[in-house]
């Protein structure tokens, strides 16, 4: 996808992005380069795959004390862009522009992320892995039958047919893992999935890749649990 059909098709992300950028170069000062990265479903859609609508954008770091210099009280006096309700916890901090989201989490790192320079970003960035991406989506929302999850583990196993297996290989997820993952589909409601689907607007030839997700992930689970 072109640089400018991103820019418009993620212009809300790319904003946020853009309005929080003071803020991430100044965490950045104190965080090793690796240790902070931009990832989840939206860095998925923007920087793979560009397969779907994205909606907030989420932000890790290798310590929950690196969580310190995202801390409102540091910077809400000075930036006014964003709305003056957030959450500030031990391990969550949540912070809201007019449309988008921002989260910054705690997590484990299992891969190396990609570092780039992006033409949509206004300044290096290093990038969650797929791997880190979607191992997250397993761990934390195997049950919950979220369609956009849904998709975006379709979409990297299309992109790479040995993605589960290289998640047991790497101790990201266990067997009764993906067991869970895999029983929760089979009790998936495809009209609800359907109806679904459509919210997220797959992009031009991932049509059909949505619609077929929850089958794709059960064929290449069934043969391993």
């Amino acid at each position: 996808m072109p640089i400018s059909q991103i820019k418009q098709n993620y212009h809300d992300q790319l904003e946020a992005i853009q309005l929080f950028s003071p803020i991430l170069e100044k965490a950045k000062i104190n965080i090793p380069y690796r240790e902070l990265r931009f990832g989840g479903g939206t860095a998925l859609a923007i920087y793979y795959f560009q397969h779907r609508l994205s909606f907030d954008l989420d932000f890790f770091v290798g310590d929950y004390q690196y969580l310190d210099f995202f801390r409102p009280k540091l910077w809400i006096d000075d930036y006014n862009c964003f709305l003056s309700e957030y959450k500030d916890q031990a391990h969550h901090i949540q912070i809201n522009t007019e449309k988008v989201k921002i989260d910054i989490l705690p997590t484990q790192f299992l891969t190396s992320p990609r570092c780039d320079w992006l033409k949509i970003f206004p300044f290096e960035m290093c990038i969650e892995s797929i791997e880190d991406i979607i191992a997250k989506k397993i761990l934390f929302r195997k049950e919950n039958n979220i369609t956009r999850d849904i998709f975006d583990i379709a979409v990297a196993i299309k992109n790479d047919e040995n993605l589960f297996a290289n998640l047991l290989n790497l101790g990201a997820v266990t067997n009764d893992d993906l067991t869970k993952l895999y029983n929760a589909l089979l009790k998936l409601n495809q009209t609800k999935y359907s109806e679904q689907i459509k919210i997220t607007k797959p992009y031009n030839k991932y049509d059909t890749l949505a619609s077929n997700a929850p089958q794709i992930i059960l064929n290449k689970l069934k043969p391993i649990i």
